[in-house]
């Protein structure tokens, strides 16, 4: 067999993707070699259109999925093959292997190819129909949504965000990326195929193999076939072409990715890429070929009654997966179940055929089961184990936070109240939600799970508040310091009130903020709240020294923790500082319209109303329908003696107001 021209110019092609992806880092991290911010362009992910879906957050990332999508429906599932950075991973895998004596073989089956478009489903459509569709049937009918189904926040409107600032904001760690890049590359290959991710575990692919279906761009065959089977074996879709052109007179399988391999490597030039009727219009060709299609069974690699209960573990197995020590995400639990799922399989061989072999390892031999057969089952038992062990913790997590979803309705600030005795039903609730966070925690505090991270953390700590162990509570929100780079500055004011509620002086209250100071290592919102303490004790001057050391892990990292400093300082009446660190701020961050706000509160309290007027209105530019804004620039104007002005901006508001009941009574 001649060797592929195509796949050379697609190697080249995903190469240049590859230098792209690395100069987009590049400039990003060049751009704050000034020491100013750092931004870029949005990552151009597939991933980030969920953003734009949930938040109206336009990115690069929605706005080159639907461009794929687009073309899908014209030319056929051609990004994959020719734009997908995993692919080119896969494909380099594949080659690697190939160049060691070993030649993966597809894991053929019918259900679990229903795997991706549930995804995409679940990733991509889900939320909206949830906020659109689900809840306002419910409000309709008058019934209360279950609290297991969740909750959606109003859609805010769609809004431009093209460059971000933290690049990295959206993707997992190294030690997440790099697993996740080993299993989607060599194991998923090894075990799946030359596509195993693409084919059972990527949802982009989810879209784009239905929407090829509808396409007319296909690889289609003229009278020179001769049936030699090169397209087949150049194919790294797994594709069975010869088979396809003969039955169809094109490849109908949506596993085709466009390559171009199986058009180069034909001896008689017998395959081009041309426009014909879409595959969902193509009936087999003759009656030989619609009886060979009736016997499905020599396409798969099993049973369709065996594939049934095998999808049903390949979803117990993603449930179970994904979120397993609070670090795995949904893709990569995709790619980790795919393997799981193909060992199950063969372990179950094991027990069933004669012979049996994973690939080039022979596990069973005329009925005797060989050594790597036995290592091959212990390892299945233990992923398994493992898979059992992540479901039965993440249950728990699970009914703790319908547990704590029933307490809320007690008011956010009722458990700091002195003498706050919870419902004999809330507390109930909430002891038995501590009882399973107790459980699913790790061994260390009782429970048979992984350590308590992020929200969980902050679930147990409003839990705490509700049985009355403020002790507790402490303690838990001094954790989410330790867990969170990035902290709300709001947990050092409940600090306080936890403080206040055991009874502590301020001065004893102030020693425990400098011990927690003392002993982290980005203590910014810590500091906030030493200053907020400084500020009620009187001490204006150690506020004055304190706030301002909330930006110094970087004035340009965390635009809230910014913000929220600023505004303290103006509550403490340092106007003239506050005013000069928000000017530094917008001067850094120009498009942030958060700090845009606080430099006009800023004015508003340093008495300056133009400034004030000219910094709203750009925010209103970016976001016309801010209530915030909108009701500061009404204040301002009527101040100002402009009430015509005034009068505008407040009709402003009562519309958008009025829209917001509609849409509820809706």
């Amino acid at each position: 067999m001649k060797p592929s021209r195509a796949s050379r110019w697609r190697a080249g092609v995903l190469i240049l993707v590859h230098v792209l992806i690395a100069a987009h880092i590049v400039q990003w991290w060049y751009s704050g070699r000034d020491g100013g911010v750092r931004s870029t362009l949005s990552p151009i992910e597939p991933s980030e259109s969920m953003y734009t879906l949930r938040d109206g957050a336009v990115n690069a990332g929605f706005v080159v999925f639907a461009v794929g999508i687009l073309s899908t429906v014209l030319l056929g599932r051609w990004f994959c093959g020719w734009a997908c950075h995993v692919v080119a991973l896969q494909d380099l895998c594949a080659w690697m292997m190939k160049k060691c004596g070993v030649y993966p073989k597809p894991f053929r089956t019918r259900l679990l190819l229903w795997v991706p478009l549930i995804l995409a489903l679940y990733m991509f459509v889900w939320p909206t129909f949830h906020r659109l569709a689900l809840t306002p049937g419910f409000e309709a009918a008058g019934v209360e949504m279950p609290l297991w189904m969740g909750r959606s926040a109003p859609f805010p409107g769609f809004e431009g965000h093209f460059v971000v600032e933290d690049f990295w904001a959206t993707f997992p760690p190294w030690y997440i990326a790099v697993p996740f890049l080993f299993i989607c590359g060599f194991v998923t290959v090894y075990f799946l195929g030359g596509k195993g991710f693409c084919t059972y575990g990527c949802p982009y692919g989810g879209f784009f193999a239905p929407l090829d279906r509808f396409s007319p761009g296909r690889i289609v065959v003229n009278e020179d076939c001769h049936q030699c089977g090169h397209c087949t074996a150049a194919c790294t879709s797994n594709v069975r072409v010869h088979e396809e052109v003969r039955d169809y007179g094109a490849v109908v399988d949506p596993g085709c990715m466009k390559c171009l391999d199986c058009v180069s490597v034909c001896p008689n030039g017998a395959l081009s890429f041309s426009f014909t009727a879409p595959a969902v219009l193509k009936r087999p060709a003759s009656d030989a070929a619609r009886e060979r299609r009736k016997q499905p069974s020599r396409l798969y690699d099993m049973e369709l009654r065996h594939e049934v209960w095998l999808l049903a573990f390949f979803l117990a197995a993603l449930f179970s997966i994904r979120g397993w020590l609070d670090m795995v995400p949904l893709l990569l639990a995709a790619g980790l179940a795919s393997v799981v799922t193909f060992g199950v399989w063969k372990t179950f061989g094991l027990w069933r055929d004669p012979n049996v072999r994973a690939q080039n390892i022979q596990l069973k031999l005329k009925g005797r089961v060989r050594p790597a057969g036995w290592v091959w089952v212990l390892l299945t038992i233990a992923m398994v184990g493992v898979c059992a062990w992540s479901a039965w913790t993440r249950s728990l997590h699970w009914r703790a936070e319908l547990k704590w979803a029933t307490t809320l309705g007690v008011g956010s600030q009722a458990p700091y109240t002195p003498g706050f005795v919870a419902p004999p039903g809330v507390r109930r609730e909430a002891e038995g939600a501590l009882e399973l966070l107790r459980r699913a925690g790790p061994r260390g505090e009782g429970g048979w799970g992984w350590s308590h991270t992020g929200h969980r953390l902050r679930v147990r700590a409003w839990l705490e508040l509700v049985v009355g162990d403020y002790a507790s509570a402490e303690r838990s929100i001094a954790a989410i310091f330790d867990a969170e780079r990035r902290v709300d500055p709001v947990l050092s004011a409940d600090l306080l009130k936890i403080g206040a509620a055991l009874g502590r002086t301020p001065e004893a209250t102030a020693a425990v903020f400098d011990g927690l100071i003392a002993s982290r290592e980005r203590p910014g919102a810590l500091y906030l709240g030493r200053a907020v303490l400084a500020g009620m004790m009187g001490d204006h001057a150690k506020a004055l020294e304190l706030a301002p050391k909330a930006l110094d892990e970087g004035p340009a990292s965390d635009p809230a923790t910014i913000s929220n400093t600023l505004k303290l300082m103006l509550q403490m009446g340092l106007v003239a500082d506050a005013t000069s660190i928000a000017e530094r701020a917008v001067e850094l961050r120009p498009k942030n319209t958060d700090l845009r706000f606080t430099l006009a509160l800023a004015y508003v309290f340093g008495e300056r109303p133009d400034d004030a007027v000219r910094e709203l209105g750009r925010v209103l530019e970016r976001r016309p329908e801010d209530l915030a804004s909108l009701t500061l620039m009404a204040q301002v104007l009527d101040a100002m003696e402009k009430p015509e002005e005034a009068k505008a901006y407040a009709e402003r508001i009562r519309k958008i107001h009025e829209r917001s009941s509609g849409a509820g009574a809706r």
